[in-house]
């Protein structure tokens, strides 16, 4: 190929004598180390056509006569295993083969590297660039050297990612490539490790394969081979033998098993065609296979075609929508081990038996398009783990649109679904169907009874036995009942004895830290009630395991507490019910299996090393979290323990700094700017290491605002330093302009848009910086509400104008159509619902654009009990219906709750006051608003004089919160009680 550029170059160029020279003495050498040299030289003298040239060879134009890549690339893709492809060449041959599922980046592409490590995306990585972007080719002694430099950090240490999480395999790469040389050596220098290398050879015998191990590091997998390769039946064979070979050296059973098992359908990649014949092919389910199934395996395909499986009432409510005519789309919501798979199934089967196509498939992928358009017949395509597809509205659509009758059946995690699809999916919210898995009824129950009393499945003497065992100790979740059932003991008892087991497996001591590793982070949740997740890196950076060895240990783990890979990239426990129940166990138990804050310092110092990558990392966050879980439980003393190893497992990382200052300002420990581990002294820390991040001068700027700290723009460590070194930092951050503006509102400084450093002049330079800011208009808007500046729509630094900025710019955002609408309720413009840019109108607008904001429902459904409309449940738009769907969209929103249940009570329905506290307690026991409300409620059902003694001795124990509490209520149902008064006067004089 050079000497062809060599050759384009001289016809184009005349060359003197000294360059013909030095051509002649490159191409003489015949080196590939001058491989670089030539291609500057000949980029030197002609850049023109030295630029055509490569692109007309690796990109030809489509008229052109195009490459093809040889056929063994695309038998690769017969490998389940290949997540990633790192290659030297500058063509796209692979993406041709392997088909669109596959991306590409090169080494100039660092802003996305973090994505592809966190997700399970496969991927062709260009580490010496593509023809078709010539700005990032690596073909030139420079351009190499501008790789190996601080240019190419970021692809190395990439690289590097990519070698620690897998297992390596070479295929026509040079073990001497400088890249691979650079990033062996940067694990070996860093980490005190070396990738995990794999090459095949055919006919390998001991002695080569220990002799090149030694020398290079590679382990060499040698499989059988004939001399000669004839015909495509020689090829298959090789390519057999190749592929065992490879999963027998590295731990992960395949091809044997895989030919040997009898598929119920047809495979296409990910995806399942299902067949009738094929079903009914499969052997009978044999009593051991419903016993393994009643003991928490999955379900098969078997044991739902020969009714082994319960029948479910989301089962019969989803194939109730789907038979209607036309096109049908489900979402089939709950937590993990509550059935949503197989419900799946037995759709699946339903929908087979009915004449429809069936397309199954464990997670969503862009080829859902292609079958939606290449149908035939009426079809379904049946699609789990739904949450990880962000494309749903587009796809609705296009099957709403299709020529064929399309069903669409999804499945996914409650939480996780809502957090994926936090927007909403816009008109299309209408088309889809939530049918989410409910406890199990007394129905299900009984027919769970029977299926484990008839495969004598249980020690228990009898079906009645299983029955009323269910119904006390599994709280209607599903995964529990089948333990209990099968097992006569609670669910507690059965992971401790399960754990116990395990521990005194050979690797015992490995299993139970890697199940700690996960529970630690899995059973706590976030303020959304989403549990953490360990991601696969992370497990394998805290454990120290490659890739494989995390498979084999999800492997080992099976049954009750089995840990598997969501996705690829989390590795998670089967619901995070049990993942809280073996974290007590593990931790808290007495005495414990593991210590507790080591195994969480191990954590930290783990996500520290992955944070100190040149890409942000999700790790980075867990710096900060991880303490806080100890701060909200209250073990202030652990939470510093923990902060100490984030900020010593990454100390440039103003965030945990920040998160840390935040939580002793919390405590009271402000402290000066000398005093080590106060407040102001972490915060100096915290902007020392990043004075750029804007947030934490922010919270330090708040912190001293509350301190009484406003001080001067020229005063250092005063509010309105902070606040300027904030926005001079990052002038584009809207949320340091906007609470700087609400400071300086509360001190009065409102001024107008043209005077500096006033609340006007600070909102116009946040919403100019950012004028897609939501919360920022929102705050402007309050502002000038509160001055009296309501306004019209049309005029402009009004209230009303700049609501309309904030919804136009984000329509989606229901806070800020929350409180427009309250503003029109204030204003008295209540309206109608088809009346525009009244309450009502607003309220309906902004429930549209987000139907999970349930802080939105209640405060919609509250005037509409001031309006009178309280309603009915199935009545639409009545304060009853709205609260319904708040709750129903969030249920673990607490003040959600609480409304609902004390308009009840203004209603004198006591009883659906009490369900409405209980429903609410069983998502957020902890609830203070939902406590409190329960003690009024059951205060109100004493008589007098039982609520007399009740406060008598809530004074003498010096409880005089609680006491105050009671009192105000029974004073106001009782103002002639002479007693209650007493109380008062004594409550009054305690303080």
């Amino acid at each position: 190929m050079l000497r062809d550029l060599h050759a384009e170059i001289e016809k184009n160029n005349k060359l003197d004598s000294t360059a013909k020279g030095n051509f002649k003495a490159y191409f003489k050498r015949r080196n590939y180390e001058e491989f670089p040299n030539i291609a500057e030289y000949c980029k030197k003298i002609d850049a023109k056509t030295y630029n055509e040239f490569m692109q007309r060879v690796f990109d030809p134009p489509l008229q052109s006569k195009r490459l093809k890549a040889p056929d063994y690339i695309s038998w690769l893709r017969q490998f389940p295993f290949l997540k990633w492809i790192v290659t030297t060449n500058f063509d796209l041959l692979l993406e041709d083969a392997l088909g669109s599922d596959w991306a590409h980046l090169t080494w100039q592409d660092s802003a996305e590297f973090a994505r592809y490590l966190r997700e399970d995306r496969k991927l062709i990585f260009h580490v010496h660039g593509m023809a078709q972007r010539l700005s990032t080719l690596v073909h030139t002694r420079a351009e190499y050297q501008d790789l190996s430099g601080q240019n190419g950090d970021s692809a190395v240490k990439f690289m590097q990612r990519m070698f620690e999480q897998n297992a390596i395999l070479f295929v026509g790469y040079g073990l001497g490539d400088p890249v691979i040389q650079w990033v062996s050596r940067a694990m070996r220098v860093d980490f005190n490790s070396t990738p995990d290398m794999y090459s095949l050879v055919p006919n390998a015998d001991a002695a080569q394969c220990q002799n090149v191990l030694e020398q290079n590091g590679v382990r060499l997998v040698s499989y059988a081979q004939g001399r000669k390769l004839d015909v495509p039946t020689d090829y298959d064979n090789a390519l057999k033998s190749w592929f065992v070979s490879l999963a027998e050296a590295i731990g992960v059973p395949l091809a044997k098993e895989v030919e040997a098992f009898s598929m119920p359908a047809t495979e296409d990649g990910a995806w399942l065609e299902l067949r009738k014949e094929k079903i009914q092919a499969i052997p009978a389910v044999s009593v051991e296979d419903r016993r393994r199934f009643l003991n928490g395996e999955a379900a098969t395909w078997a044991l739902v075609r020969d009714g082994y499986t319960a029948k479910r009432k989301t089962t019969s409510e989803a194939l109730e929508c789907l038979k209607q005519p036309g096109f049908r789309a489900v979402l089939i919501t709950g937590a993990g081990g509550e059935g949503k798979s197989t419900i799946l199934k037995q759709i699946a089967l339903d929908l087979l038996a009915e004449g429809y196509a069936v397309h199954v498939a464990e997670e969503p992928d862009e080829s859902m398009f292609e079958r939606i358009k290449s149908s035939r017949t009426q079809t379904a395509l049946i699609v789990d783990h739904a949450d990880l597809y962000r494309n749903w509205q587009k796809l609705l659509r296009y099957a709403q649109n299709a020529s064929r009758p399309i069903k669409l059946v999804l499945s996914a995690r409650t939480n996780e679904w809502r957090y994926a699809n936090s927007n909403g999916l816009g008109e299309q919210e209408r088309n889809l169907v939530t049918v989410p898995v409910r406890k199990l009824s007394p129905e299900e129950i009984s027919d769970i009874a029977g299926l484990v009393w008839n495969a004598k499945a249980t020690k228990l003497p009898s079906k009645n036995d299983v029955e009323q065992k269910l119904k006390n100790d599994t709280n209607g979740f599903l995964l529990a009942a089948m333990l209990v059932a099968t097992r006569g003991a609670p669910l507690t008892e059965i992971l401790r004895d399960v754990l116990r087991q395990i521990a005194h497996q050979k690797r015992g001591t490995e299993l139970v830290h890697a199940l700690g590793i996960v529970v630690a982070l899995e059973s706590r949740s976030n303020r959304e009630g989403r549990p953490y997740f360990c991601s696969a890196r992370l497990f394998q950076e805290v454990l120290g395991v490659s890739r494989q060895q995390m498979n084999a240990m999800c492997h080992n783990l099976v049954g009750e507490i089995s840990l598997h890979l969501k996705g690829g990239y989390q590795v998670q426990t089967r619901h995070p019910a049990i993942a809280q129940i073996v974290f007590q166990v593990l931790f808290r138990d007495e005495p414990p299996m593991l210590e507790e804050l080591p195994v969480h310092e191990d954590l930290l110092a783990a996500a520290g090393r992955i944070a100190k990558e040149t890409v942000r990392s999700s790790e980075q966050k867990l710096l900060s979290v991880i303490p806080l879980m100890y701060k909200r439980e209250r073990d202030i003393e652990a939470a510093r323990l923990l902060f100490r190893s984030g900020t010593d497992a990454d100390p440039y990382d103003a965030h945990t700094w920040q998160a840390w200052a935040l939580m002793e300002k919390e405590q009271g420990n402000v402290g000066k700017l000398t005093e080590e581990y106060t407040a102001r002294w972490m915060f100096k820390r915290g902007t020392d290491a990043d004075p750029h991040d804007a947030p934490t001068w922010q919270a330090w700027a708040l912190m001293e605002k509350e301190q009484g700290n406003v001080g001067k723009l020229t005063e250092e460590y005063t509010a309105r330093w902070m606040f300027k070194r904030g926005t001079d930092a990052d002038p584009h951050d809207a949320h340091t302009w906007q609470a700087w503006a609400l400071m300086e509102k509360e001190q009065g400084n409102v001024g107008k848009l043209t005077e500096e450093y006033t609340a006007r002049w600070m909102f116009k330079r946040g919403t100019d910086a950012d004028p897609h800011n939501a919360p920022l208009w929102q705050a402007w808007a309050l502002m000038e509400k509160e001055q009296g500046n309501v306004g019209k729509l049309t005029e402009e630094y009004t209230a009303r104008w700049m609501f309309k900025r904030g919804t136009d710019t984000d329509p989606n955002h229901a806070p800020l159509w929350q409180a427009w609408a309250l503003m029109e309720k204030e204003q008295g413009n209540v309206g109608k619902l088809s009346e525009e840019y009244t309450a009502r109108w607003m309220f309906k607008r902004g429930t549209d654009a987000d139907p999970h904001d349930a802080h939105t429902w209640q405060a919609w459904a509250l005037m509409e009990k001031e309006q009178g409309n309280v309603g009915k449940l199935s009545e639409e738009y009545t304060a009853r219906w709205m609260f319904k769907r708040g709750t129903d969209a969030d249920p673990h929103n607490a003040p959600t709750w609480q409304a609902w249940a004390l308009m009840e009570l203004e209603q004198h329905d006591e009883g659906e006051c009490q369900r409405l506290i209980t429903e609410g307690l069983r998502h957020r026991p902890d609830a203070p608003e939902l406590v409190y409300l329960q003690n009024k409620l059951n205060h109100r059902q004493q008589t007098e004089s039982e609520l007399a003694a009740t406060i008598s001795g809530l004074l003498a124990e010096r409880r005089t919160e609680d006491a105050g509490n009671i009192l105000r209520d029974v004073m106001f149902r009782y103002p002639r009680n002479e007693e209650f008064a007493r109380l008062f006067m004594v409550w009054r004089e305690l303080g």
